[in-house]
């Protein structure tokens, strides 16, 4: 049977990976996963195509340029995106960011 979860965020370390990213594991379940991500400015992912997982996000603050085969657009607060699996995409952050990102489970 599926347990309800809930978090505070205050209760949630953040992990500081060796590239300066932060993240932070808001809540997870068997089909999806919540993250708030800190990212400094100048940070790229490089090109990915994630094919296990859909991305829908959130710009909280900063700026992030996103790149897909279908363009580029540069995401400001209050931005969002979604970026459905298999598609190559690059995130360049052009300003420290926020960003708050659900990833899906490929079915």
């Amino acid at each position: 049977m599926a347990r309800f979860m809930g978090h505070n965020r205050t209760d949630i370390r953040a992990l500081t990976r060796p590239d300066g990213v932060q993240v932070r594991h808001l809540v997870g379940s068997d089909v999806a996963d919540l993250t708030e991500d800190t990212v400094p400015a100048g940070f790229s992912t490089g090109a990915s195509d994630h094919d296990v997982s859909e991305k829908i996000g959130y710009v909280v603050s900063g700026a992030v340029r996103i790149t897909t085969p279908d363009g580029s657009v540069v995401l400001k607060a209050g931005g969002g995106y979604a970026i459905p699996r298999g598609v190559p995409h690059q995130f360049d952050v052009l300003e420290d960011a926020a960003m708050i990102q659900v990833r899906t489970a490929a079915p």
